[in-house]
């Protein structure tokens, strides 16, 4: 079943809560919206902790806590309020485990909300605000940025794509993920080997030198196959193909080119 991506599910819980908090009569269920929402958020984090499915339910469980900070915020005061600092902490928080537009939707709609205020907020107040929000998106950035940075240089990750860099086609695109470069680097000496050994004749080769022979296709094979599924696996798609038995004679280079080209 298909969930609401947090970029489209969080501005409509922005506007519902403000909603909430400024009607004349939802604003006197309020609190005990707020009172649920805490309760659904920590049995929801235990339910996930337990499960071992937080990876895979991190982005409803993002919008469960944006909705609870939000309503702790506007139930206080929204930019008034005591809490207010919890917004900046959900764009931060937002923009390390999302790409950029989930901040910039959230960063958006609260610039709605500050504009539908102007009429209680004191015109200072509410410029002030403006500029704070415009400034937490770069420097948000700049943290997540840094912080991959030194993770890397930790070698507790790897970047697949470091920077927004311009490929003049889609294969050059595609061998800009590391995994891919990596794969594809590794892919060709496996299969030159396994061409090799299959252009040897098995009627010139003794019978301990055959089942030798036939020990190399079988560990090139499997040696393959591990390949393409750790490939796979890390980027979450089948992005190079190779033949099952490839006895025409080719060079490895070109066999490959072959698979690459029945892509496009």
């Amino acid at each position: 079943m298909k969930t609401v991506s947090p970029g489209v599910g969080i501005p409509i819980i922005i506007i519902t809560v403000y909603i909430v908090t400024t009607h004349p009569f939802l604003k006197l269920f309020q609190y005990q919206l707020l009172y649920t929402m805490l309760f659904a958020l920590i049995f929801f984090a235990f339910f996930a902790q337990r499960t071992h499915r937080m990876r895979s339910v991190m982005p409803a469980f993002a919008m469960l806590l944006s909705a609870f900070l939000l309503l702790l915020v506007g139930t206080t005061g929204w930019f008034q309020s005591p809490f207010a600092f919890g917004m900046y902490l959900l764009i931060v928080v937002l923009s390390f485990l999302f790409p950029p537009a989930v901040s910039l939707s959230l960063v958006s709609t609260l610039f709605l909300i500050v504009l539908l205020r102007l009429g209680n907020d004191d015109p200072t107040t509410s410029f002030l605000t403006i500029l704070s929000l415009l400034t937490i998106i770069p420097v948000s950035f700049f943290l997540r940025e840094k912080y991959l940075a030194f993770q890397e240089a930790e070698r507790a990750i790897l970047i697949l794509r470091k920077g927004k860099r311009i490929h003049n086609n889609v294969l050059d695109d595609i061998l800009g993920n590391e995994v891919v470069r990596f794969a594809t680097q590794l892919r060709e000496p496996l299969n030159r080997i396994k061409q090799y050994v299959h252009q040897l004749d098995p009627t010139d080769l003794p019978a301990r030198t055959e089942k030798k022979r036939q020990q190399i296709i079988t560990t090139t094979e499997q040696s393959l196959a591990l390949l393409k599924e750790f490939e796979e696996e890390v980027t979450g798609g089948t992005l190079l193909s190779t033949p099952e038995n490839n006895e025409s004679g080719l060079p490895a280079g070109k066999a490959k080119a072959r698979s690459l080209s029945d892509m496009f």
